[in-house]
């Protein structure tokens, strides 16, 4: 007789759990958190293995992560992408309450998580941000009181470097309002917008948001960010909307909480934690005057008519989500690549009293069909949506139509 590990939720929650090997030790995943700091305490105690511990109790909502894993493999499908994930977390406990990513594996049997390309995306994958990380820019220059929201920028032109120019995907080419910059994504307005803290200032802020370490977090498959130490003229400008450092997605998902919460960094957790328990944690990082414009902020972007956000805003049916898009082009033999993107979307609902963010990754998409594109808005956006409206009734959000 011998005792197996089952998993009843078979690959729903692969890259939470992990998996054990034959004789039940954790090699992956919570089982070798847990395992890890079995083994720890019980050798603090002066106890021998195998002693009865405590059963654990994660964060984790089966409910919303069926969500959450139900949509990743629709979006698998529907755009054709190599890989996709998505990640949510309470904003004010830092409990991760879904987590998935895909391809992924069954714990039941441990050797597809050997399969290529199984690894987890949301931890231990670090990626271009692309322009999500534009509202890590508004923020920090935000908060430094260099640009306030009332402000305008020269978007007009390009803004050169040497005989480089850095343009607009889809420029306006005039005079743009900071929520203008924020809407259309512009390029040139991030930059001018990064040049008021200057770049010295705008790198400390993001060791500030812990942009170049490793996430305190449970899980052990976990990726340290690529993030210069020092920043050029041209490394700040293009760093400003996401491009020449690499992150994972819950690196941004972390920051977007700060940046909602009322601007307490709390690390992530898939352990269950009340408000009270987490609060003594809470690291200041940005005013709540910076957060509240913040939150204004990506909301416009999902309700304002051209606004990156509004297919997310459509299949979210009334949950007042709020968020922006990032289009990332790879990295293919050292080029970026026109046709080949890595999409993200980051968000929060509801943005009127927000309690989750979430950040969803759809990894080279192609069009859904002839009328619609491969930005994110298309796919990572509109996926987002999808996973609002049908996990907010289940943590007690109610709908509202008006359109602010």
């Amino acid at each position: 007789t011998e005792s197996k590990r089952f998993y009843p939720a078979m690959n729903e929650a692969s890259h939470v759990l992990g998996s054990t090997n034959v004789v039940n030790q954790g090699i992956a995943g919570i089982e070798r958190a847990i395992d890890t700091e079995s083994i720890s305490l019980l050798q603090d105690l002066g106890l021998a293995r195998g002693n009865a511990l405590t059963p654990v109790d994660l964060s984790i909502d089966m409910r919303v992560q069926h969500v959450m894993h139900d949509q990743l493999v629709d979006a698998m499908t529907r755009y054709q992408a190599i890989a996709a994930a998505g990640v949510m977390m309470d904003i004010y406990t830092g409990e991760i309450i879904a987590l998935a990513s895909l391809p992924d594996f069954n714990p039941n049997d441990p050797a597809s998580a050997l399969v290529k390309d199984t690894f987890n995306r949301v931890t231990s994958g670090i990626f271009e941000p692309g322009s999500i990380f534009k509202t890590v820019t508004l923020a920090g220059a935000l908060d430094a009181g260099t640009a306030k929201i009332t402000d305008e920028f020269d978007a007009r032109y390009g803004v050169r470097f040497g005989r480089f120019t850095i343009d607009d995907f889809h420029g306006k080419h005039r005079i743009l309002t900071m929520p203008e910059v924020y809407k259309y994504s512009s390029n040139i307005g991030t930059i001018r917008i990064m040049q008021t803290m200057g770049k010295e200032n705008y790198r400390a802020f993001l060791s500030r948001m812990k942009f170049d370490q490793r996430v305190q977090f449970e899980l052990p498959e976990m990726r340290v960010p690529s993030v210069p130490k020092e920043f050029s003229e041209v490394g700040a400008a293009t760093a400003s909307f996401g491009h020449g450092l690499s992150v994972s997605p819950l690196h941004m998902l972390t920051a977007y909480a700060a940046f909602v919460n009322g601007g307490n960094y709390i690390a992530p957790t898939l352990y269950k934690r009340s408000v009270a328990q987490a609060e003594p944690l809470y690291e200041r990082v940005i005013r709540p005057e910076t957060s509240a414009e913040i939150r204004y902020l990506m909301r416009l972007n999902a309700i304002s008519s051209g606004g990156s956000g509004s297919q997310m805003n459509k299949a979210a049916l009334g949950y007042r989500v709020g968020g922006k898009t990032g289009t990332a082009e790879k990295v293919v033999d050292g080029r970026y690549s026109s046709n080949k993107v890595t999409n993200f979307f980051a968000s929060a609902f509801p943005l009127d009293n927000p309690r989750y963010a979430m950040v969803i990754m759809v990894d080279e998409p192609k069009a859904e069909n002839p009328q619609s594109g491969t930005t994110a808005g298309w796919n990572a956006g509109a996926l987002t949506g999808r996973v609002v409206q049908r996990v907010a009734p289940m943590l007690g959000v109610a709908p509202d139509f008006s359109q602010v």
